[in-house]
């Protein structure tokens, strides 16, 4: 029983994962940009972190200590992730365009890749996961107005 509820887990894992990986390839150009668009979906981003955090911060501790480990370098990754889909939010929420906060979009980018790895070793539980493939969602519609197929990503 226990075999199979790994089993699924790693499934539902690398399904998420897989789902989080789409922005790369998703996307022929950026799309036009749309102040108003865009900051609405950082600010559900933004929201979705704090989620986010908050579930993985109230997950029950671990046995193995490699997975408890994992799983806090994950829970930072989400931390400074949340940190900074808040602090792209204000900017565009303040009207600062494109160029002003692609440095804000692209940390969140390669933080994200970062968190990736850390929440597969962790084996994170499914209810968890539920609002990992949402925020992950979320950057994926902000991926077309930031990077177009074909470049080079971070």
């Amino acid at each position: 029983m226990e075999s199979i509820q790994r089993l699924r887990r790693t499934i539902a894992i690398g399904a998420a994962l897989a789902l989080l990986l789409l922005p790369i390839a998703a996307f022929a150009e950026l799309a036009n940009w749309d102040q108003a668009r865009v900051t609405q979906i950082a600010e559900e981003f933004a929201d979705a972190m704090k989620d986010l955090r908050k579930e993985m911060q109230a997950a029950p501790p671990m046995t193995d200590p490699a997975r408890q480990r994992a799983l806090y370098v994950a829970l930072d990754d989400i931390r400074i992730m949340s940190n900074t889909a808040s602090l792209l939010a204000n900017k565009l929420k303040a009207g600062e365009g494109r160029e002003k906060t692609y440095a804000a979009w692209r940390r969140l980018d390669l933080l994200r890749r970062d968190f990736e790895e850390n929440a597969r070793k962790a084996m994170i539980e499914d209810a968890i996961m539920e609002k990992i493939l949402t925020a992950g969602e979320l950057l994926i519609r902000l991926t077309p107005y930031y990077r177009a197929e074909g470049e080079a990503a971070g």
